[in-house]
């Protein structure tokens, strides 16, 4: 997904348009936080219906996964909520790996996090994985 359509994004967006209302805003129990503000703030009418809810895994089996995979170098974060079970787990890799993320969201919750970011995607996953190998190739 293109980072214009990240929350951050569709603010810059509504920033510069009309919003005709009331707004629907389908989201993740999660997620929506800076758009659902900014909608609020300017007294906007809106619907903020969570529609999924994000499940995490008790954490003894993801550590057990994690630990299995030898040679661990890079850490691919896809979202704030990836990023607070990764916290609770990095302990187990030494070295730490390189963190790259999906998008400018997860990118900059690393940073408030005090995590090193060496490589932020743009939103697009895809695109992500061509930077991932051209950057590690440098590094090889």
């Amino acid at each position: 997904m293109p980072a214009k359509y990240t929350a951050a994004g569709i603010i810059e967006l509504l920033a510069t348009s009309p919003l005709p209302q009331p707004v629907l805003f389908p989201r993740g129990n999660r997620g929506g936080g800076p758009l659902i503000e900014y909608l609020s703030a300017r007294k906007l009418i809106c619907g903020t219906p969570i529609v999924y809810e994000t499940c995490e895994r008790d954490l003894a089996s993801i550590r057990s996964d994690v630990a299995s995979i030898p040679n661990l170098e890079i850490v691919v974060l896809g979202s704030p909520s990836a990023l607070s079970v990764w916290k609770q787990i990095n302990d187990i890799v030494k070295p730490a790996p390189l963190i790259s993320t999906i998008g400018p969201t997860t990118a900059e919750a690393c940073r408030q996090a005090g995590l090193p970011v060496w490589l932020e995607g743009s939103g697009e996953s895809t695109g992500l994985i061509e930077k991932i190998i051209a950057r590690y190739a440098i590094l090889a």
